[in-house]
């Protein structure tokens, strides 16, 4: 890229070399991504238990980097899915030392879902979000 190339198109141009989406992951699958994250980049991410659910489902944080803490949770609002797999490229791309967010100088807490519960009421729907019935 050249030094005129700005954030924004940076970022831009990341999130347009992704994969289309058709489907949202379900709680499970983002542990087990997650998990194979850290087993391919094991002097790269930390993992930890932050705390658990209502209903005792573990909730895991995964650190990577160096510098000022940010923090991303996926899921806040678990009918709001995309954040799911915002966090695991985030995690991938940082773990990495691609794409934009590589080049923050941070240490990223990537929580990539912080509602469990919520998110399992939801995962019905999750395999075909177009077929969602409200």
């Amino acid at each position: 890229m050249t030094e005129s190339t700005t954030w924004g198109e940076r970022v831009a141009k990341r999130a347009l070399a992704l994969p289309p989406i058709s489907d949202f992951p379900l709680v499970d699958e983002l542990r087990r991504v997650a998990d194979a994250l850290v087993a391919e980049f094991p002097d790269a991410i930390e993992r930890a238990i932050i705390g658990s659910s209502r209903l005792g489902e573990e909730i895991v944080s995964y650190a990577v980097g160096e510098g000022p803490a940010i923090v991303v949770l996926g899921g806040v609002h678990p009918n709001e899915p995309i954040g799911f797999h915002t966090a695991l490229e985030l995690l991938r791309d940082v773990a990495a030392g691609e794409g934009p967010a590589a080049e923050f100088g941070a240490r990223w807490h990537i929580v990539p879902c912080i509602d469990p519960d919520g998110a399992r009421l939801n995962e019905s729907w999750f395999a075909d979000p177009g077929d969602r019935v409200t």
